[in-house]
């Protein structure tokens, strides 16, 4: 059976020539890498076209999933061949005879299960096509090898996302651990100063309850100040690790000093140009 690695990209492209009110972003939009196993050099990438469409058309097929009625279904059956035109369709021929197909998806493709997708002849995709799914492409690389057996299971959760530098020392000795060294580059896009996030108390009663069912000497569990990114760094690889927190995002912040940073280096140092194909 051939087999073909899909990955999917939503990315932003940053407007690098907008002045005064110009917006400094243009839309979103989807990219699909598709490589073919035995076939390292050879990466094809496919413009989706607009994120937005895409986003808008999977979450109304989501909603419609959830509701009983017949007269949905039947809309949702419509919505999936929309999904199909819009994201497999193009696919096609990149993939060629491909039967196996390993999936990373990004932005709202995370949400769509691909088998339902109905194509123009009426045949769902999982008729013609065996789909794994990956939280990223890399992961196929250590398919197939023999892991060491993992430590006791980890369990995080309900983090203190203001937790001052002084008390977090604090907590690190009390640990018996040592302050990690900052992995990679400390400067970001926005300063987190002035920001407050809530927590998440949810998430705390999540790990007692995952807690009770290993029983108490059967996992490792940190939660409040001690759930810290060093716990994680320094526990090696545990045979279940189970984190339970949120991820938050800014909204787009005006990059007029990355675009001066990134002229002034030469923007071929930081992107590089890449032939779109579209179907």
């Amino acid at each position: 059976m051939k087999t073909a690695l899909l990955e999917f990209a939503r990315i932003n492209i940053f407007n690098f020539n907008a002045k005064g009110n110009e917006k400094k972003w243009f839309p979103a939009r989807y990219l699909a890498f598709v490589l073919h196993a035995g076939k390292g050099d050879r990466v094809e990438l496919i413009d989706l076209g607009d994120a937005g469409e895409i986003d808008r058309t999977v979450a109304l097929f989501k909603e419609e999933l959830g509701d009983a009625r017949d007269k949905e279904a039947l809309k949702a059956l419509e919505t999936s061949r929309k999904i199909h035109d819009l994201v497999f369709e193009p696919l096609r021929k990149a993939l060629g005879d491909v039967k196996e197909v390993f999936i990373s998806p990004d932005g709202n493709l995370n949400l769509n299960p691909f088998e339902v997708l109905q194509a123009p002849d009426g045949k769902f995709l999982i008729e013609d096509y065996t789909f794994n799914y990956l939280a990223a492409g890399r992961d196929i690389i250590g398919f197939g090898e023999i892991k060491e057996k993992g430590g006791r299971a980890l369990l995080m959760g309900d983090p203190d996302f203001d937790l001052g530098a002084e008390e977090k020392g604090s907590t690190l000795r009390k640990l018996a651990l040592a302050e990690g060294k900052p992995q990679g580059p400390t400067k970001r896009s926005s300063e987190m100063r002035g920001f407050s996030f809530q927590r998440l108390p949810g998430t705390k009663e999540e790990v007692d309850g995952i807690k009770g069912l290993m029983g108490e000497g059967g996992a490792d569990w940190y939660t409040g100040k001690e759930a810290l990114e060093e716990v994680l760094r320094q526990k090696g690889t545990p045979r279940i690790l189970h984190l339970a927190t949120h991820g938050f995002f800014l909204s787009d912040q005006d990059l007029s000093a990355i675009r001066e940073d990134v002229m002034g280096r030469g923007i071929e140092q930081v992107i590089s140009p890449v032939h779109l194909v579209r179907r």
